[in-house]
C-alpha cells in the first residue's frame, strides 16, 4: 500500500537494504527503484467435503497455513544469504507468526484491530474470524516493538492487547519540488461534484455520515 511504498523508499534513500515480501497471485522477484520485491503466490486448496461448510473451513485453514509457511521459507532463505537486522510485519493476516523468534528485531505495525473492525462492520462472529483474531493477538504480543499510525489505534491496542504502541504517522507527501498546475481542473473539472472516500464505501469509513 501507500504506507509500505513510502517507508521502503525512505529507508532505501537512507542507505538501507530493503526487501519486501508479499502474498500475490504469482511468484516473482523484481526491483522498485532499488527496493527488492518478492511476490509469493497464494496456494489454493480444494477439499472433498461431505459437509460443505466443514470442507470449506478446513481448506481455508490449510491455505492460510501454507501461505504463512511459504513466507517463512522465503524470509529464512533471504536471511541465510544476508541476515536481516529488522523485520517489520503487518498486524493483519499474522503473516510473521511462523517466523523463528529472535532472528532479528521484530517490529509490528498495528494498522487496525481485527476484532474491533468486525464489530464496527456489524459482522457476526465466525470460527475462521475468531481464529484470525487470536492469531493476530499472538503476533502482536510476540513482537519486540509495536507502533500504530494514530493515537486512537495505540490507545485501543493497550485496551485490547495490553501492549504499549508508539505512534508513527504515515510519511507526508513531499510536495516542495512539485509545481501545482490547475489548468486541466479549471478547464474540465471545476463545475463537477465529487464524493471523497477512503478505501471503500462502508460504515467504518464513514459512508453513513456522507
Amino acid at each position: 500500500g501507500v504506507y509500505l511504498k513510502k517507508t521502503a523508499s525512505a529507508l532505501y534513500a537512507r542507505g538501507h537494504t530493503v526487501v519486501v515480501i508479499t502474498l500475490s497471485d504469482r511468484d516473482l522477484q523484481w526491483q522498485d527503484h532499488g527496493v527488492q520485491v518478492h511476490e509469493i503466490a497464494r496456494r489454493k486448496v480444494t477439499w472433498p467435503e461431505p459437509i460443505p461448510r466443514f470442507g470449506w473451513l478446513t481448506a481455508r485453514c490449510l491455505e492460510i497455513a501454507i501461505d504463512r509457511w511459504r513466507i517463512r521459507r522465503a524470509v529464512m532463505a533471504l536471511h541465510a544469504q544476508t541476515p536481516f537486522s529488522v523485520i517489520q510485519i503487518a498486524s493483519y493476516g499474522f503473516v510473521g507468526l511462523l517466523l523463528p523468534r529472535n532472528i532479528a528485531v521484530e517490529i509490528c505495525r498495528l494498522s487496525s484491530i481485527s476484532r474491533l473492525c468486525r464489530i464496527a462492520y456489524g459482522r457476526p462472529k465466525e470460527a475462521l474470524g475468531t481464529l484470525h483474531e487470536k492469531l493476530e493477538k499472538m503476533q502482536i504480543r510476540r513482537a519486540n516493538f509495536v507502533f500504530a499510525p494514530s493515537k486512537l489505534i495505540a490507545a485501543l491496542a493497550m485496551e485490547e492487547f495490553g501492549v504499549v504502541s508508539s505512534v508513527i504517522p504515515t510519511i507526508p507527501p513531499q510536495l516542495d519540488s512539485l509545481q501545482e498546475d490547475f489548468s486541466f481542473y479549471d478547464d474540465h473539472l471545476s463545475d463537477l461534484r465529487y464524493l471523497l472516500y477512503f478505501g471503500q464505501l462502508s460504515g467504518i469509513k464513514g459512508a453513513d455520515l456522507m
